[in-house]
C-alpha cells in the first residue's frame, strides 16, 4: 500500500514537472487520501481502537505509589 502512495506522489511530481498542473494537483490529493487511509488502516484495531498500546504514555512511579 505504501508503494501506491509513493507511486501516486511520483506521478504527481512528474505531471507537475511536465506542466500538467491540474492532473498533478489531483494526483497529489489522491496521494494524501491514500496516505490517510494507510495511516488509519495501520493503527486501527477492533480490540484497542485508536489507543496505540505500543506507546506507553502513562506515568509510572517507583514502588507503585501514584
Amino acid at each position: 500500500m505504501m508503494a501506491a502512495v509513493f507511486a501516486t506522489l511520483f506521478a504527481a511530481l512528474a505531471f507537475g514537472w511536465f506542466g500538467r498542473r491540474s492532473i498533478a494537483v489531483a494526483l497529489l490529493a489522491a496521494c494524501f487520501v491514500l496516505a490517510v487511509h494507510l495511516f488509519l488502516w495501520e493503527i486501527y484495531s477492533a480490540a484497542t481502537g485508536f489507543r496505540m498500546p505500543w506507546i506507553q504514555t502513562w506515568l509510572q512511579t517507583v514502588g507503585g505509589a501514584a
